[in-house]
Formats: structure tokens, C-alpha cells, sequence
């Protein structure tokens, strides 16, 4: 991708800040894509992290990406792991 030409010197740090912002976005829906996260619920945990400066609670996430069946299905997989040891 061509960055666009910026004809003042004094808009340099207005079009980075467009790039950097663009960027973002697409790095965050990127991953959202590779590893199958739902893009809004990302993005709201992402700006929660931003907002508040510290990481999400783990119950914000698992919420935030599982649902109750996947979370059944999970804790199952796990029982039977453990159990088969």
C-alpha cells in the first residue's frame, strides 16, 4: 500500500497519526479474522484496556468470546483430559 504525499511539512504529524490509526485497525481485524474473535466484542475490550490502563478481567473475555456452549464444551474436553491422565 502507497502512503498518500503530504504537501506540508506541517501536516506530517496529522497524516501519521491517520496512517497509524488505519493501521491499528487493520492489524486488530486481521487477527480478529486469523483467529476467529468476534471483531466487536475485540474491539470493545480493546477500548475497555485503553480506557481504564490495565488489562480486562478474565470474566470480561470469556464472555467476551465464548459462549456458555463453548465454554460446556471446553470445561468437558478438560474433565476428560484430566481424567484419562
Amino acid at each position: 500500500m502507497r502512503a498518500s504525499k503530504i504537501d506540508n511539512a506541517d501536516n506530517f504529524q496529522d497524516e501519521f497519526e491517520k496512517y497509524w490509526q488505519e493501521q491499528k485497525k487493520l492489524a486488530s481485524a486481521k487477527l480478529c479474522d486469523d483467529e476467529h474473535l468476534d471483531k466487536e466484542q475485540f474491539n470493545a475490550l480493546n477500548d475497555t484496556y485503553i480506557f481504564r490502563g490495565h488489562e480486562p478481567l478474565r470474566d470480561e473475555v470469556l464472555r467476551g468470546f465464548f459462549s456458555y456452549f463453548d465454554l460446556k464444551l471446553f470445561i468437558g474436553f478438560a474433565i476428560a483430559a484430566l481424567v484419562d491422565r
